[in-house]
């Protein structure tokens, strides 16, 4: 009778284990999946062994850039003679995570002042002061890309005000190029450590070209700048 009962045991254990087998195989799951009359509601769960600021996605951005030489060395008036305009831009960027699967997405404003260091031609720091949006794409398809090219457009009012009495605004508009080195790549500890404190999940050095081009009764502008900076993402 005892040997009857551990045989029953030990079938009823086999079957235990069998069932745990067979519904363990992609065949099984695929059969399920395939029966659920809403495949969507599915829950995705996270790969744990990827650290979570590799998975998460920001949907913010804001970049610091600065040119050494803006509108492309043009002199804007005669009075500038042969001093160059700097050029030190902030911008922030709302990217939607649902798009990207399809790279990086995103628009938001921008704001620039455009010093003249070492010339009398304009009254101050912000005499020359450019607001306006960009929409920007970047072509980043997987991760830890260690380099990423951006497409971008930005419109901006540029605003003037110079010592010679000319002052007024106009529309100057144009597209940019670049291309941004994924500083997570570089050092993975850093980056584990900045998004826990701080909730940064990429950073970038970045370097564009940008074309912007403008006109009025003052000003006749248009030209490429390079461009180089940092962008963090949140």
């Amino acid at each position: 009778m005892n040997q009857l009962f551990i045989s029953l045991k030990d079938i009823r254990s086999y079957f235990y284990l069998l069932t745990f087998v067979v519904s363990s195989t992609p065949l099984a799951q695929a059969s399920v999946h395939s029966s659920d009359p809403n495949p969507g509601s599915e829950v995705q769960f996270e790969d744990i062994r990827v650290p979570s600021y590799k998975i998460h996605r920001p949907q913010w951005g804001l970049e610091f850039t600065s040119s050494l030489q803006a509108f492309g060395g043009q002199a804007l008036v005669v009075e500038q003679g042969t001093n160059p305009l700097y050029a030190f831009s902030l911008s922030a960027e709302y990217q939607p995570a649902f798009l990207q699967n399809f790279g990086v997405f995103g628009i938001g404003p921008t704001f620039t002042v455009y010093p003249a260091f070492g010339s009398t031609m304009t009254y101050g720091f912000l005499a020359l002061l450019g607001t306006g949006a960009q929409i920007r794409y970047q072509a980043r398809y997987f991760r830890d890309q260690p380099l990423v090219p951006v497409f971008a457009y930005s419109i901006e009012s540029f605003s003037y005000q110079f010592n010679s009495g000319k002052t007024g605004t106009l529309i100057s508009q144009g597209p940019s190029l670049g291309l941004w080195i994924f500083l997570n790549f570089l050092e993975f500890s850093s980056a584990a450590q900045i998004y826990m404190n701080h909730g940064v999940s990429r950073s970038y050095l970045t370097l564009e070209y940008r074309i912007l081009a403008g006109q009025d009764a003052n000003l006749n502008f248009s030209g490429g700048s390079y461009y180089f900076g940092l962008r963090l993402e949140l």
